[in-house]
């Protein structure tokens, strides 16, 4: 299963976040994800064997217009990262508007395709109701787009439910999910890793050493 290990605290320490990164990278995790103020210190980390590095960018609403978003993948393209995360944008969902949801797409698309970076988006199943985020998985899937996330991370988010979002855009789209439900207990891990889900997130590890279990 693919695994991505989100350090998305802003109360650590340069020191901390690069002990924590050492630590999962001698883990064997696929993904380490940061904030776009701490990728800085993912240029000083070697021996990253198989890991591959991301961030998110205008975390957790999508609230920029898109040529916002064009100099912000721009910039970002540039600093070493593999993949790049966008929230779908909140506004053009609410309004039902597919023509900018696609040159978001898009745009952003060509400048990562160009940098030879991948691109990913973020949903928000607890906003916005499935068929609305199945269409949008759609259009995604169409253009190239192969992975999402089904909510940001932001806040608590309950693993059933994140888990049948995920089902449900997979099965309406053919997209592969990230699970990015928080995870407590040993009988949600199970779930989610007999669930078939194409990957998983966490952002603690405890919630490692649950999944260390399973494997």
């Amino acid at each position: 299963m693919y695994t991505q290990y989100a350090i998305y605290n802003q109360s650590l320490s340069d020191e901390e976040i690069k002990s924590e990164i050492d630590f999962l990278i001698k883990y064997g995790i696929s993904e380490i994800s940061v904030f776009g103020n701490h990728i800085p210190i993912v240029k000083t980390i070697e021996n990253v064997n198989n890991t591959k590095f991301s961030t998110v960018l205008d975390f957790p609403y999508g609230s920029s217009d898109t040529k916002s978003r064009n100099c912000l993948v721009g910039n970002t393209v540039k600093s070493g990262v593999s993949i790049i995360y966008l929230p779908i944008q909140s506004r053009f969902v609410v309004n039902r508007r597919y023509d900018k949801i696609r040159e978001d797409i898009k745009t952003n698309k060509q400048i990562c395709d160009d940098s030879n970076v991948e691109l990913r988006y973020c949903l928000e199943y607890r906003v916005f109701n499935h068929e609305i985020l199945a269409k949008i998985c759609q259009i995604l899937k169409t253009m190239d787009i192969g992975v999402i996330a089904p909510s940001s991370g932001m806040m608590i988010d309950d693993i059933a439910d994140n888990l049948i979002a995920c089902e449900y855009l997979n099965k309406k789209s053919g997209i592969s999910c990230i699970c990015t439900g928080n995870l407590w207990k040993s009988d949600q891990m199970s779930s989610v890793v007999k669930s078939g889900v194409h990957g998983i997130r966490f952002n603690n590890k405890f919630s490692l050493d649950l999944y260390n279990k399973y494997i």
